[in-house]
């Protein structure tokens, strides 16, 4: 849970690993991401802010801050065989109606920075 009452999706590929071991890589990328949860976020605002403000807006201009206040983690997909590699995990946020419901699609790299962010479905 990032905050009360707010749970977050994982999915975990074990395709080609053990189980076990599978199970244990997960948690700790799922840890990582938690403790860098607010840098994804923020990355996430710096990135599409601008599309929104210029292109989906009804009314205003929001702020970076009220841009991020308003997405939040709804799942993270984890390929622990993948550890190390790109897209051993890749974040949902939704999107609080800011472009339609579609769900914002977060890559990390290997270093579980933050890559880049696309409007997904």
């Amino acid at each position: 849970e990032l905050k009360a009452g707010h749970k977050v999706s994982v999915t975990i590929d074990s395709m080609g690993i053990a189980a076990e071991e599978a199970f244990e890589r997960a948690q700790r990328i799922y840890q990582i991401v938690m403790r860098r949860e607010d840098e994804y976020r923020r990355a996430i605002a710096g990135k599409l802010l601008a599309l929104y403000n210029n292109s989906w807006r009804d009314g205003e201009v929001i702020s970076l801050e009220d841009f991020m206040g308003r997405i939040s983690l709804e799942s993270v997909s984890i390929a622990p065989l993948e550890l190390g590699e790109m897209g051993c995990a890749t974040l949902y946020y939704t999107d609080d109606d800011l472009f339609a419901g579609h769900f914002i699609e977060v890559m990390l790299d290997t270093n579980f920075r933050f890559n880049d962010a696309q409007l997904a479905g």
